[in-house]
């Protein structure tokens, strides 16, 4: 197999990066809201009850499980995405981790200044699936967000400007 190409997605929730991914031509997509909607789906539960959830939660457990599955499935594709907010060097370590020897490129989500329009965007997001995030856990995205460095080991960093598209 030649050298897997690692594309990380940085940015909170609603900021466009499962829509922009649609976009372009990927191998594998990890990502844990295509198993938390595959799990709700199966139990009769909203997004919401999910992850209040304990923990500990049997289903909660299960989730962690496929995730990892799909991280295992993922090594064996080339050009693979990671679909997650990826807000912090240490969660971007944590992909880093998997492929050893891959190269790694971050697409950044820029939402700076755009706070109010991305909890708009939430809010509507929420009420029209179902997939409701309060706004203290994304406010709280925006806070520890780090942005992407070449140190980290990425190879490209490229931005879209949420809105400006």
């Amino acid at each position: 197999m030649k050298s897997q190409q690692v594309t990380v997605l940085i940015g909170p929730v609603c900021t466009g990066k499962s829509t922009d991914i649609i976009k372009k031509p990927f191998d594998y997509v990890v990502s844990s809201d295509d198993i938390v909607d595959e799990l709700i789906k199966k139990n009769g539960m909203s997004y919401s009850q999910f992850f209040l959830l304990d923990f500990n939660d049997p289903l909660r457990k299960k989730q962690r499980w496929m995730f990892n599955q799909s991280v295992k499935r993922s090594k064996s594709f080339s050009n693979i995405v990671w679909d997650l907010t990826n807000l912090t060097r240490a969660n971007r370590t944590k992909v880093f981790k998997n492929y050893p020897n891959a190269i790694f490129h971050a697409i950044e989500f820029n939402f700076q200044g755009f706070e109010d329009k991305v909890l708009l965007k939430a809010e509507k997001r929420g009420k029209e699936t179902g997939k409701y995030v309060p706004q203290e856990i994304i406010r709280n995205m925006f806070s520890i967000h780090e942005e992407p460095t070449k140190s980290e080991g990425f190879k490209t960093i490229s931005n879209v400007n949420i809105y400006t598209q």
